[in-house]
């Protein structure tokens, strides 16, 4: 795990934070928060270390990160949840693939469900001494109305959706995008 933490380091800077969390089974995720000013995103932070562990196929692992602002840190549950089950299998999410969850992503929101989406632009895939590559899916909270749209139209057609709106989806304190 140390090596995804010192490339969170060598990008992000020193967290200012981190949690552990472990299941009965003795997997273990641990998540990381960087404050909004830490970095260059201008929203706070939140990245895993343990996806790794659990979703990858020979070749590559995966880990996941969102940014939010204003912070909301009881989203370190929901991320660790991501980081243990993906999509429910053991593979690597697909970008544009969701996980709904059966409460709100965290306090304040009605949001249940995140969108796995390709996180290169803001965190590159890192390869490990070991050969194998790590890739970093950023999650984007959905409401069910965003995510019928994006079932029926595709991940493509709702991040224009929510451009063509000024959608603000790192935005913790945002209402459905979609009446």
């Amino acid at each position: 795990m140390s090596e995804i933490f010192e490339y969170y380091q060598s990008l992000l800077g020193t967290p200012a934070r981190h949690a552990e969390f472990k299941t009965a089974e003795g997997c273990i995720v641990q998540v990381l928060k960087w404050e909004q000013g830490q970095t260059d995103e201008g929203v706070t932070m939140y990245a895993t270390i343990g996806g790794n562990s659990n979703l990858k196929n020979a070749e590559q692992g995966c880990e996941f990160f969102i940014g939010l602002t204003p912070k909301v840190d009881d989203i370190a549950e929901t991320l660790a949840e991501a980081a243990l089950h993906g999509c429910g299998t053991s593979a690597i999410p697909s970008s544009g693939s969701t996980i709904t969850l059966t409460q709100a992503l965290w306090s304040g929101t009605t949001a249940k469900t995140l969108m796995f989406s390709d996180g290169c632009e803001i965190i590159p895939p890192m390869n490990r001494s070991d050969g194998t590559q790590v890739i970093f899916l950023q999650l984007v909270p959905l409401f069910p109305a965003e995510l019928a749209y994006k079932s029926a139209n595709g991940e493509e057609a709702l991040w224009q959706r929510f451009e063509a709106l000024d959608v603000p989806y790192w935005d913790s304190q945002r209402a459905c995008a979609f009446s």
